[in-house]
């Protein structure tokens, strides 16, 4: 039976290769509306988000598996088919590199994704069997309860032979061979415990936080400056009001002793000329 779903499977799964590699989820889900125009897809897997260690331009393949046979058809028949990539799925730092040609020089054509669909043999369910996180839960299938609701039909049963697994009563013992095994399997599939997942995440939210406090620092730093520079600047101005006022005080007060000194010249002048005349009239008199 499981060989039989594995090959109706097969025929409704492809494998497409996408050239240039999607730069961002955007332009993934533009190439899965082009595959939705041969029918309903059921399963859209780009394996650049795979969990497991990637290779090299992993980022260019995807799995996608159609709900029909006769859609996967189409889209195999239909290879290769070339995705227009809207203008609000390019990044702005990021240019989609297009392929430079004479006739491009001189016609601008939005950039495309060339995608090349082929049947694919990938077993999707040795890819949840390798998951790290979907494994490692045994069902106690030799409990009564569970037998029990597991043979009951209607409202008392279970949909699911895994929703009987539901008691709170100790598990079986799993020996540690078996636990090393496991664990042997799951850091090679690139898992990690609870506590590693919980002190990268408390790790990447303090250096989100070291980050924001310096793009608030710097903000802060940079303010000051221009606050620094504005008052410098009205500093100097006031410091030049205060040298033209003071010249100008200076001005006036030489232009003031220069009338006084006048003054007091004419007033000699005229003490000189009053004391020659009483001695010219003394003489006179005496004559």
């Amino acid at each position: 039976m499981a060989s039989a779903l594995r090959s109706t499977v097969t025929k409704r799964q492809v494998h497409i290769t996408m050239v240039p590699a999607p730069r961002n989820i955007a332009q993934s889900r533009t190439v899965l509306k082009s595959l939705q125009q041969f029918g309903e897809v059921a399963t859209f897997w780009n394996l650049k988000y795979d969990y497991r260690p990637k290779a090299q331009n992993t980022g260019r393949g995807a799995l996608a598996i159609f709900e029909t046979t006769h859609a996967a058809t189409n889209a195999v028949n239909a290879s290769p088919l070339a995705v227009p990539i809207p203008e609000s799925c390019i990044s702005p730092d990021e240019p989609f590199p297009t392929a430079s040609t004479s006739e491009s020089e001189h016609t601008s054509s939005k950039p495309t994704i060339t995608c090349t669909i082929n049947f694919s043999e990938h077993d999707p369910n040795v890819s949840i069997r390798q998951n790290p996180y979907h494994r490692q839960f045994h069902l106690s299938k030799t409990w009564f309860e569970v037998q029990d609701l597991i043979r009951s039909k209607g409202p008392r049963g279970v949909p699911l032979v895994q929703y009987a697994d539901c008691f709170t009563r100790r598990k079986g013992q799993v020996p540690m061979r078996i636990r090393d095994m496991w664990l042997r399997e799951s850091e090679k599939n690139g898992a990690m415990s609870l506590m590693t997942l919980w002190r990268r995440g408390l790790e990447r939210e303090q250096e989100e936080k070291a980050e924001e406090e310096k793009r608030k620092q710097d903000a802060k730093d940079l303010k000051g400056a221009e606050e620094v520079r504005t008052d410098g600047g009205a500093v100097e101005a006031n410091q030049g009001k205060e040298q033209n006022e003071s010249v100008l005080n200076a001005s006036q007060v030489d232009a003031g002793t220069a009338i006084r000194t006048e003054q007091d010249l004419e007033m000699k002048e005229n003490e000189t000329v009053a004391q020659g005349e009483q001695q010219g009239q003394q003489r006179q008199v005496e004559g």
